[in-house]
C-alpha cells in the first residue's frame, strides 16, 4: 500500500484558489477590452463627427457637443485605465497562486516517484523472496 500525498488538501486548496483567481482574471480581462472598445467606439464618432456650422445656434450646439463628447472620453479613458490596473492587479494574483500551486505540484510528482520506486523495489523484493524459496525446495526453474 502506498504512502498518500499529505499535502493533497492543500494542493486541492490551491488548486481551486489558483482556478478563482483564473477565473476573476479572465472577468477583469473582459471587462477592460469592453472598456476599451467602448472608447474607441466613441473616438471614432467624435473624429466622424460632422462640423459643419451654417448658424451661431449650429455652432453653439456643435460646441456644447464637442465638450460633453470630451467630458466623456475623459470619463471613458479614466474607467479604461482602470480597468487595466483591476486586470492587471488579478493576473498578479493569478501568477502568485499559480507559482504555490506549482511548488505543490512538483513535491506531489517526487513524492509519486518515490512511492513507484518503492513499490518496484518491494515488487522486486517479492520476487527475490519467491525465487529464493523456490531455489530452496530443489525446484528447477522456480516451477513446482
Amino acid at each position: 500500500m502506498s504512502a498518500p500525498f499529505r499535502l493533497a488538501g492543500l494542493l486541492r486548496l490551491r488548486r481551486l484558489t489558483e482556478d478563482a483567481a483564473a477565473s476573476w482574471w479572465g472577468g477583469a480581462a473582459a471587462e477592460h477590452r469592453a472598456t476599451r472598445a467602448r472608447r474607441d467606439e466613441m473616438y471614432g464618432r467624435a473624429v466622424a463627427a460632422p462640423a459643419d456650422a451654417d448658424s451661431v445656434a449650429s455652432l453653439r450646439a456643435i460646441a456644447v457637443a464637442r465638450s460633453s463628447t470630451v467630458a466623456l472620453l475623459a470619463q471613458l479613458d479614466a474607467a479604461t485605465e482602470a480597468a487595466a490596473d483591476h486586470e492587471r492587479a488579478l493576473r498578479e494574483a493569478w501568477t502568485a497562486a499559480r507559482t504555490a500551486t506549482a511548488g505543490l505540484e512538483k513535491l506531489e510528482e517526487r513524492h509519486d516517484a518515490r512511492v513507484a520506486q518503492e513499490d518496484l523495489t518491494a515488487d522486486q523484493a517479492a520476487l527475490d523472496e519467491l525465487a529464493v524459496t523456490r531455489h530452496g525446495r530443489g525446484t528447477p526453474g522456480g516451477t513446482p
